[in-house]
């Protein structure tokens, strides 16, 4: 059975698939070829549903989900001789996501797992639960903006994964010091050590997160992100070994830009057709720091981000 490695992504060996492959495969192959094209090809494919899955299970602090969809990627690299086609790739792609989202939710709770010190305010109510579904996901970036952030991590990490043995891990620990902390309002208590009366809050505090949550939206991704994935993947691929020829890419019917039609007609090497190109040309630096680059030849993959993302708006 296809799928990303579990817990911390150690490489399994897929199971050899029953029946016919998923067509995806032929993808996954020619980009383990390190077939430049077929790589750009898997790119605009995916990053687009991995960025919505990643965004909705951070929300609302999202700071740092584009650097985990790029993670998500370097990681589909390393671990795409796994894939063996019986499952779409996409599906597959968003097994490695989920990973890396439970593991970013373990690093930020061990970070607050010290709980001398958690400020947990008790001066009012969660927001109201009476208010209409359709402003669902308002309410729910308001019930963890209000909360300390490592209850906010528990919350989102339970809703979207189904972590309900956390409340037990919580009512394991050894009871709950209460402490007035200086300059705090009067209500306002300190606690450490976790215990029954932070796991019965989360319970509190889960079932109104759980109900004011809407389904989440599908953003369009960014051609800047598409383009950081490209050029991280292509320096990936570079570091293991030459990359596919260009003549290769334009034997199996991709097309090439300007400066990859030159080099595969020069009287070089395939040493030379075998280089990545992208990583000294400038088409890059604008694709990556640029919203709307000014990109239009065709082959390159970085314009073909950029037209993609100003069809979409």
């Amino acid at each position: 059975m296809d799928g990303p490695p579990t817990g911390n992504l150690v490489r399994i060996a897929a199971a050899p698939p029953s029946g016919a492959p998923h067509p995806d495969l032929d993808l996954a192959r020619e980009v383990l070829r390190k077939d430049r094209k077929a790589t750009a090809e898997f790119v605009d494919r995916y990053t687009g549903p991995v960025l919505a899955y990643i965004r909705s299970r951070l929300q609302p602090r999202t700071e740092q989900v584009e650097d985990l969809v790029q993670d998500v990627f370097t990681a589909a690299w390393q671990y795409l001789p796994g894939y063996r086609g019986t499952s779409p790739l996409g599906a597959w792609i968003l097994g490695i996501a989920r990973h890396k989202v439970e593991d970013y939710y373990r690093s930020r709770i061990a970070e607050a797992e010290s709980l001398d010190g958690a400020d947990v305010a008790d001066d009012g109510p969660p927001p109201d639960l009476i208010l209409d579904r359709a402003r669902a996901s308002q309410r729910a970036q308001q019930v963890l903006g209000g909360i300390p952030e490592h209850y906010a991590a528990v919350l989102r990490w339970r809703y979207w994964d189904g972590r309900s043995s956390i409340q037990e891990r919580l009512r394991s620990r050894v009871g709950v010091r209460r402490r007035r902390s200086s300059g705090c309002s009067p209500g306002r208590e300190m606690i450490s050590e976790g215990g029954g009366r932070m796991a019965d809050e989360l319970d509190q505090l889960w079932r109104q997160f759980a109900e004011a949550t809407g389904d989440p939206e599908d953003p369009q991704a960014p051609a800047r992100l598409r383009s950081k994935i490209f050029s991280r993947l292509m320096e990936e691929q570079a570091r293991e070994g030459p990359l596919a020829s260009v003549s290769e890419s334009k034997a199996a019917g991709r097309d090439l830009c300007v400066f990859e039609e030159i080099m595969r007609l020069a009287p070089v090497g395939e040493e030379i057709r075998k280089l990545n190109y992208c990583r000294v040309c400038h088409a890059r630096v604008l694709a990556e720091n640029m919203d709307n680059a000014p990109i239009w030849w065709e082959g390159c993959p970085y314009a073909q981000f950029h037209r993609a993302a100003l069809k979409s708006t």
